[in-house]
């Protein structure tokens, strides 16, 4: 029996991932990591074959010891978080070398942003540098130290000799989660929001500039492809420790690419067709101006992060079939019109 143990249950990847996993494996034996008794009672009454233990990302003991009880753990918490990543592999560093442990880590194509500031590319504007994950891997081993995400992925990338690890890097990810607590993305339905308190679209400079998407259900049937591939000795999936070559670990979650500023036409013209704006029209900010009123919305609405997903496909069969992110705005409107009370 796979004995499997994850983080971020309670957001729109894990919970997404989690649901799915579970369905198509009832015979898991699950445990998740949940902050408190409110959400664990949540992810019980959807889930309760999965087992709860409560603790958050700082608990280093609990997610030492549960990781080393398990087959397979998936990291859909933060990116970020240091320590906990580093407790995760401390605990499957006990498991032995005729079984070693997984570890699926999620990080993003944020990584890829560097590259506005490493070529001091315009916020707006298009950067004409696409990654790839199959041969194109020695240039996102070779990113600098200071890109998004590196320092949390830089020990992932160093494990030890018994662990196994693969670095997974959603684009944008869209689409109604089906997970027992967080169920809302925030790139597309934060746009939408900014648009309709603002009474316009919003453009980051000429909105030339291109990010991937990758549609939330998509990206869980790719999380269950690697947990399936863990459980039977590694499947065909490229999983790297630290004597192995670390670029084979990375793997792009892509399924699009797109343009800020298409996007950003498509909700204004959906806003406005609704009346929920007066006039279809979409303002040209900049930068510091989207961030004064959406902190963080004009680092992604600006920038570039355009990736291809090569690995997944080849190695593990995965192939997108959800509809495209300009296909998920009508319904990203009518949620984030609830919210406000403007139906």
């Amino acid at each position: 029996m796979t004995k499997t143990f994850v983080t971020g249950a309670t957001g729109l990847i894990g919970g997404d991932a989690l649901t799915t996993i579970v369905a198509a494996h009832p015979e898991y034996e699950i445990t998740a990591l949940v902050r408190d008794e409110e959400k664990a009672a949540k992810v019980s009454r959807v889930l309760p074959s999965v087992k709860i233990v409560i603790g958050d990302l700082d608990s280093a003991e609990i997610l030492e010891r549960e990781a080393a009880k398990a087959d397979v753990v998936c990291n859909w918490a933060s990116a970020d978080h240091l320590p906990s990543v580093q407790s995760l592999l401390k605990g499957l560093s006990h498991h032995s070398p005729p079984s070693p442990g997984y570890l699926v880590h999620t990080s993003g194509t944020g990584i890829l942003t560097i590259d506005q500031t490493r070529e001091s590319i315009p916020f707006g504007e298009l950067t004409p540098k696409v990654y790839n994950d199959w041969d194109g891997l020695s240039d996102v081993s070779g990113l600098p130290e200071s890109a998004p995400h590196r320092n949390v992925e830089r020990p992932v990338l160093e494990s030890g000799e018994h662990v196994r690890t693969a670095i997974v890097c959603p684009s944008v990810v869209y689409g109604a989660g089906q997970g027992p607590v967080n169920t809302r993305s925030w790139p597309i339905p934060e746009l939408v929001k900014t648009t309709l308190k603002q009474g316009h679209g919003i453009i980051v400079g000429r909105g030339l500039n291109h990010w991937g998407a990758i549609h939330v259900r998509d990206l869980s049937n790719l999380f269950l492809l690697f947990v399936e591939a863990a459980s039977s000795g590694g499947g065909n999936a490229t999983w790297d420790s630290s004597s192995l070559p670390t670029k084979e670990r990375y793997y792009f979650a892509t399924a699009e690419e797109f343009e800020w500023a298409e996007i950003s036409a498509t909700v204004t013209k959906c806003a406005f067709s609704r009346g929920l704006i007066k006039e279809e029209v979409a303002k040209t900010l900049s930068y510091e101006e989207t961030e004064a009123i959406c902190p963080y919305g004009g680092s992604l609405w600006g920038s570039n992060s355009r990736s291809e997903a090569v690995r997944a496909r080849k190695l593990l069969g995965w192939e997108p079939k959800e509809g495209s992110i300009k296909e998920d705005i009508p319904r990203a409107l009518d949620v984030e019109a609830k919210a406000l009370g403007r139906e």
